[in-house]
């Protein structure tokens, strides 16, 4: 099964799990000149959001695959978002990350995480916390155990194998046992922009080599 994403047409063999996720504090507000008349979420948030780097720092300095070109597991707090003077004590706080990891990894590491850092974070600051799935995962793409289907990719288009950083829907594919990876014409850097575009030579050439594995894999 072919998966058709802007690959530039190389062939691609393995990609990483993602995972989105939001994590709000619930706190308490109060005038910011006696803090014991309230309970911080923002502080709350903050402190939480350092130990989860603190543990992302491990699990990058524990997990290295080098057939990545990011290769370790990535974590990115994209939003912290609460408060609305400075002079008040937060009472509500929201923070989101994006967490990827790679093929040897199980996502339930980060899921225990959670289920211990905010427990510890709740007890500190007297608040409460509820942990969100933003996107609940897609699974990452493993090698293909297939190596003749490896290298008939490397074959058809002149090109190596590669392992990338974002995700498609391929893995389900490969859940069900059917050998999977990912071809397609244009590039994952202008995905999703206003300059995402495809050069008509790169589809024509898409084409061609769809029509050949259709030739090579399906015509009796």
């Amino acid at each position: 099964m072919s998966w058709v994403n802007p690959t530039q047409l190389i062939p691609v063999a393995a990609h990483k799990c993602i995972y989105m996720g939001k994590v709000v504090f619930q706190g308490r507000s109060g005038h910011a000149s006696d803090p014991a008349n309230g309970q911080s979420a923002l502080h709350a948030a903050l402190d939480w959001a350092g130990m989860l780097q603190d543990w992302y720092r491990l699990q990058k300095e524990s997990y290295i695959d080098p057939g990545f070109s990011v290769p370790m597991p990535t974590l990115n707090i994209g939003e912290i978002r609460g408060g609305d003077a400075p002079n008040k004590i937060c009472d509500l706080c929201e923070l989101t990350f994006d967490y990827r990891t790679l093929p040897a990894q199980e996502q339930e590491e980060l899921f225990r995480f959670l289920e211990t850092s905010l427990p510890i974070i709740r007890a500190k600051y007297q608040v409460g916390s509820d942990w969100r799935h933003l996107f609940s995962g897609l699974p990452p793409l493993r090698p293909m155990p297939d190596q003749a289907l490896h290298l008939y990719l490397e074959q058809l288009t002149g090109q190596s194998c590669q392992a990338v950083n974002y995700g498609t829907e391929a893995p389900f594919y490969q859940k069900m046992g059917i050998p999977a990876f990912i071809l397609g014409p244009g590039g994952i850097t202008q995905a999703h922009s206003p300059e995402e575009s495809i050069d008509p030579a790169e589809l024509e050439l898409a084409v061609s080599y769809y029509g050949q594995m259709i030739l090579d894999h399906c015509v009796l």
